[in-house]
């Protein structure tokens, strides 16, 4: 038996589409042990969300004129103003402006806000933003900014303007929900572009070839071995090793993972 509750986590679940889901997220939550868990339902909604979020940007992405992205840090807040009752006024906060269409919410399994602002209702929002910042006025960061004079407590990004704005978002979310990131596909054309500090993931992955065999004890092998240290040991992975001569080569230029079909032929030798 599925037992069906009488939560709602956002506005837009009034829509018979998204009801559909609710109540798939509803039966999922139910499955593990027969009993309704309302926290892994929040978490599976919640997830949801985010989902919805990273497919509404990459559709925005494709025609940005006029539109903006606000990421409100309720997660910053300190605990005591992290409570459903402070959270569901926030998101009333927007109820005019989201019943026409003028702004989608999605919330956060960190609690954050993210909204779509549509051409023409960011003054409304910015408006909204201010008054949140009102209900929180005993917090640290509702009033702050860093050292490069960002708002702590409000983003906003111009999709017109900021072309990396749904990979950065994209980002974000993973790696709050626990996610490492590579960069796959790197050959020695692309790799020195590819610093993992400055993107923000966790490992980078250098395709094997045999060119890379005739760099070892070259100058420009000298090269990419310091550009290899200097990012950090462990965080570099040489792919499709093939050969016991690729695992080789890529110790001597300091690369301690490795990936391939030779690699996979020693583990399963030895399990």
């Amino acid at each position: 038996m599925v037992l069906l509750v009488g939560y709602i986590t956002h506005r837009d679940y009034k829509s018979a589409g998204n009801w559909a889901i609710q109540g798939h997220l509803v039966e999922k939550a139910t499955k593990e042990s027969g009993v309704f868990s309302p926290l892994r339902f929040i978490k599976q909604t919640t997830a949801y969300q985010e989902n919805l979020l990273c497919d509404t940007l990459d559709r925005m992405r494709r025609n940005p004129e006029g539109r903006k992205v606000v990421h409100l840090h309720l997660s910053k807040l300190l605990p005591g103003n992290r409570t459903p009752v402070k959270s569901k006024i926030v998101s009333r906060m927007f109820g005019n402006l989201e019943s026409a269409m003028h702004v989608q919410i999605f919330p956060m399994i960190n609690q954050d806000l993210v909204m779509t602002v549509n051409a023409g209702s960011q003054r409304d929002v910015n408006r909204s933003c201010n008054r949140i910042r009102t209900l929180f006025d005993d917090e640290p960061h509702t009033y702050s900014e860093d050292a490069n004079g960002d708002d702590h407590f409000v983003s906003w990004y111009d999709l017109e303007v900021d072309s990396a704005m749904a990979m950065a978002m994209a980002r974000y979310f993973l790696n709050e929900r626990g996610y490492q990131i590579c960069v796959d596909g790197l050959t020695l054309d692309t790799f020195s572009y590819a610093d993992p500090i400055r993107m923000g993931v966790t490992y980078g992955k250098l395709s094997w070839s045999n060119e890379i065999a005739g760099l070892i004890g070259t100058e420009r092998g000298e090269e990419l071995k310091a550009m290899i240290m200097m990012r950090k040991r462990g965080r570099k992975i040489l792919a499709r090793c093939d050969s016991e001569a690729a695992i080789r080569a890529g110790r001597q230029l300091g690369i301690t993972l490795f990936q391939g079909r030779y690699v996979d032929g020693l583990m399963r030798e030895r399990y």
